[in-house]
C-alpha cells in the first residue's frame, strides 16, 4: 500500500478537481490563506500546486516534555502535510490526504490517529472551531516586548532564543510561567488572534497541534477522554483501541523507542524481569504471553545488539519471533513513563559511578499539581529506596502510601506515609542488590536502584532525623534514578552542585 491515503473521497471519481485553474474564487481563497499563513506561522512553510496545499509544522509548537515523550527530538520538523482541497467548497467538503508524516518516523508517529481524525473532522459541514486551544501560546506570539535580562536567564538554562522570547512575551515576562510553558505547555488561556472566516487554514493547524496536546488525557487511537492522566500515549479500555496500539502498533514504533534510548529500554526490561513471578508484578503481561516470558528473558539479546542488527519493527519481529517481539513491545510501549539516560557529560557529578536516568514519571496534570504545591510550600530533594521487585509496579502505579497494606515492603516504625531519607546510604539499605534476571542487561551483573525525588514541603512531610515520611502522594515526584553500587551523600545538607535539566539532556542529544 502506498503512503497516500484517501480517507474521504477518491479524487479520480470527482470531476470537481479538474477545473481549478479557471476557478478564480478558489485561487483567491488559497492566496488569502497563504498570506495569513506566512504572517501567523513564520516558522513554517507553505506551497500550493493546483488543488494541493503543502505545509510543515515545527517541533517548537510542542513543549519540550512532549517532544521527548513522543520521540520528535531528532528533527526540527514535527509534521509535513500535503492535502488536496475540493475547489467547489474548499473548507466544508471532504479533502484528500496525500501525506501526513514526520521526517524520521514516517506516517507511524505517535498521535497519528488523532491528527488524521482532526483533519477529517475539519473538512466537513459539521465542523465548529473550539473556543479555546491549549496549544495557543506555543503556536502564536502575543503583542508585547520581552525583558532582555529575563531572556538571558532562560538562555542560560538552555532554552532556544526564539522559543524563550515567545514564552516570555506570552507569559507577560513571568519567568516561572515561561518555563512552565516551554517545559509542559502550561499557560493562561488566550483567544485565537483571528476569526475562522478570515483564516480557516489557521484553525486546521490549531486542530492538528491540539491533537498532540490531547494525548496526555485522551485515548491515542479514538480520542475519547481517559479516566487517568498519562505521560506516554495510552489506549482506552475498548478492545479495538488496545489492539491497535499494542498488537498492530499504530502510532508506536518499538524499534524507534529502542533506538532512542537503549539504556532506558534495558532498564525497563531489567525492572520487569526482577518483578516477574512475584506478587508485585503489577501489571502482568497478557495471559497468552506469560508462558513464554522466562525463555524470553533468558534469550533476549542486549538492546544495543538488537539495534545494530535490525532497522525496523519487522526486523525485530524476525529476530525475536512473534512471542518475543510481543513481550518486548508490551514491556517497552505499555509502560506509562519515560526515562532518559544521562550521558557522562551531564551526570550529577557527585554520583558519577552510577548509571543515571532522568525520569518523566508524572502526567502534565500531576506536574502542574506538584508545581502549585512547590510554589506554596517550597521543595527539597530526598532519596527513596525500594526492593528491586517493586520498581516495575512503582513506575506503573506511582509512589504510593502503602503503610498497613499488603504492598508494604518494610515496617512503618515512624508511622504511615511514603518514606524518604536525607542520606543516600539509608535508601541503599532498603534496596538490596538484584541478580541479573534479564541475562543480557546492560546494567551489569548485580546492581541496586534508588531514586532522587523532589518533595514539596507540605504539612504532611514529617522529619524524623534519619528519615522523612510523607502523607500526600501528590507532593512527590521521582526526578532521577541511580542504578549501580551504593554511595553515601546527605542530599539535605549538601544539595547536588549541578542538577541536569530536561533541556540540558535534550539539547545534548539534539546536538549529537
Amino acid at each position: 500500500m502506498s503512503d497516500e491515503e484517501i480517507i474521504f473521497i477518491d479524487e479520480s471519481d470527482n470531476d470537481d478537481y479538474a477545473p481549478v485553474i479557471d476557478n478564480m474564487m478558489y485561487i483567491s481563497e488559497i492566496s488569502s490563506n497563504s498570506t495569513f499563513f506566512q504572517g501567523y506561522f513564520p516558522d513554517s512553510m507553505i506551497t500550493t500546486k493546483g488543488t494541493t496545499i503543502s505545509f510543515s509544522l515545527p517541533i517548537s509548537y510542542l513543549p519540550i516534555a512532549m517532544n521527548a515523550v513522543y520521540g520528535f527530538i531528532d528533527s526540527e520538523i514535527l509534521l509535513n502535510i500535503d492535502i488536496s482541497l475540493n475547489p467547489t467548497e474548499i473548507w466544508k467538503l471532504p479533502a484528500v490526504i496525500h501525506n501526513v508524516s514526520n521526517p524520521l518516523l514516517g506516517s507511524n508517529f505517535i498521535g497519528m490517529p488523532l491528527v488524521k481524525n482532526a483533519i477529517k473532522t475539519f473538512f466537513s459541514k459539521s465542523y465548529r472551531p473550539m473556543n479555546e486551544y491549549k496549544c495557543m501560546n506555543m503556536v502564536f506570539i502575543k503583542g508585547g516586548l520581552c525583558d532582555p535580562q529575563k531572556l538571558q536567564d532562560l538562555l542560560r538554562q538552555g532554552f532556544r532564543e526564539e522559543d524563550a522570547e515567545k514564552a516570555l512575551i506570552n507569559s507577560k515576562n513571568n519567568v516561572l510561567k515561561a518555563i512552565d510553558l516551554l517545559k509542559i505547555g502550561k499557560s493562561d488561556r488566550s483567544q485565537v488572534p483571528f476569526h475562522y472566516s478570515e483564516f480557516p487554514l489557521g484553525y486546521l493547524i490549531l486542530d492538528i497541534i491540539e491533537a498532540f496536546y490531547n494525548l496526555g488525557d485522551h485515548c491515542c487511537i479514538c480520542g475519547e477522554p481517559l479516566q487517568t492522566q498519562c505521560i506516554k500515549p495510552t489506549a482506552c479500555a475498548k478492545s479495538m483501541c488496545k489492539f491497535s496500539l499494542t498488537e498492530i502498533g499504530i502510532g508506536n514504533s518499538l524499534y524507534q523507542e529502542l533506538r532512542r534510548d537503549p539504556m532506558a529500554a534495558s532498564f525497563l526490561i531489567s525492572i520487569f524481569a526482577s518483578s516477574y513471578n512475584t506478587k508485585f508484578c503489577t501489571p502482568n503481561p497478557p495471559p497468552d504471553l506469560v508462558p513464554h516470558v522466562s525463555n524470553f528473558l533468558n534469550r533476549l539479546p542486549k538492546v544495543s545488539s538488537m539495534i545494530s542488527n535490525t532497522s525496523s519493527d519487522s526486523d525485530l519481529q524476525r529476530l525475536l519471533g512473534q512471542n518475543g517481539y510481543a513481550i518486548l513491545k508490551w514491556i517497552i510501549l505499555c509502560n506509562p513513563n519515560q526515562f532518559i539516560y544521562i550521558p557522562d557529560q551531564l551526570k550529577l557529578p557527585e554520583f558519577k559511578s552510577c548509571h543515571q536516568f532522568y525520569a518523566l514519571t508524572s502526567s502534565p496534570v500531576q506536574e502542574i499539581q506538584f508545581q502549585k504545591l512547590k510554589r506554596q510550600h517550597g521543595s527539597m530533594y530526598l532519596w527513596h529506596g525500594s526492593l528491586g521487585d517493586r520498581w516495575h509496579s512503582i513506575f506503573h502505579n506511582g509512589l504510593k502510601n502503602y503503610s498497613g497494606q499488603p504492598q508494604q515492603a518494610h515496617g512503618a516504625a515512624l508511622g504511615p506515609g511514603i518514606y524518604f531519607a536525607p542520606e543516600a546510604s539509608t535508601s541503599w539499605g532498603y534496596s538490596p542488590q538484584l541478580s541479573r534476571a534479564y541475562v543480557n542487561s546492560e546494567l551489569g551483573d548485580n546492581y541496586s536502584i534508588i531514586s532522587l525525588c523532589e518533595v514539596a514541603k507540605v504539612s504532611s512531610l514529617k522529619c524524623h532525623g534519619w528519615a522523612y515520611t510523607l502523607g500526600d502522594e501528590k507532593a512527590c515526584i521521582v526526578r532521577y534514578l541511580f542504578v549501580g553500587s551504593s554511595f553515601n551523600h546527605d542530599i539535605v545538607r549538601s544539595p547536588p552542585s549541578k542538577v541536569p535539566t530536561l533541556e540540558n539532556i535534550l539539547h545534548y542529544y539534539s546536538n549529537k
